[in-house]
């Protein structure tokens, strides 16, 4: 906890009677580099002293993206990085997450969010409604956005020559090539169209600490939804919010609701 504290001395330095002042981003990332390093080169020796250094190194990492707004898949990664060498896969799991919206087609992001979701230690049935919009995202992970981008403007282009050859009649053939241009046109550009959408109106999150799931937003009030705890690193969609508590859907379709501190949105 001490070492913790120290971490966050480091993030935070003294700016008058008017608050606080974040040290500046260039100064953070040396300072998390240097001490994940140090992580590093402990984690055989001594464990525990590792374990403490990512903490702080996480610590920083995390200053970096929350209080300075930098967003970029490296940062993110070594963020993730730090927090699942710190055993805190809530943390890891969302900041791998962000990477891969980021960067999704790559395959270190990939594994490392892979492994993350090992460590969270539930495994989910996704609802029909969820597989559907998995399916729509798949090609994310393998072909990259303006590969997409330029597969429709090639369809669109094929269409167009194709048109003019009937025009001129100087292509009997074309017609058996009109639907595969048709499909190249307007496919991708439709999911395109679709991930842009999902991201803007699914608010996904993920939950960050172990946390009691509840059938209203009010302890005491209301009973468990289920017999466990929600664990770190589930990833929920976010929903109504009401008085520090937000309504989240599971994977699986079912809905529960959970104290906002204890989920994240991506």
């Amino acid at each position: 906890m001490i070492r913790f504290l120290m971490a966050w001395m480091l993030v935070v330095s003294s700016a008058g009677a008017l608050g606080e002042e974040i040290a500046p981003a260039d100064e953070l990332l040396e300072q998390a580099t240097s001490i994940f390093q140090r992580g590093v080169d402990l984690s055989e020796r001594d464990p525990q002293a590792a374990r403490d250094l990512f903490k702080q190194a996480m610590v920083l990492y995390e200053a970096i993206v929350e209080h300075h707004g930098i967003r970029n898949a490296d940062l993110l990664v070594n963020l993730g990085n730090a927090a699942m060498l710190a055993g805190d896969t809530g943390q890891a799991v969302l900041a791998y997450r962000r990477a891969h919206r980021l960067r999704p087609t790559d395959p270190r992001i990939r594994r490392s969010l892979a492994f993350a979701r090992s460590r969270v230690g539930v495994d989910l049935t996704a609802s029909p409604e969820q597989r559907l919009h998995q399916a729509a995202l798949a090609w994310r992970g393998v072909i990259p956005r303006n590969a997409m981008a330029w597969a429709s403007i090639v369809g669109y282009l094929a269409l167009w020559m194709l048109a003019l050859a009937r025009l001129f009649g100087k292509a009997p053939w074309s017609r058996s090539l009109l639907v595969p241009s048709l499909i190249l046109a307007v496919l991708p550009l439709g999911l395109l169209a679709y991930e842009q959408r999902a991201i803007a109106s699914l608010h996904e999150g993920v939950i960050v600490t172990r946390t009691p799931a509840l059938n209203g937003p009010s302890e005491g009030v209301y009973e468990p939804t289920f017999d466990r705890d929600l664990p770190a690193g589930m990833e929920v969609t976010l929903g109504e919010r009401r008085e520090g508590w937000v309504r989240v859907r599971l994977i699986d379709g079912r809905e529960t609701w959970v104290r906002e501190s204890a989920v994240r949105e991506i």
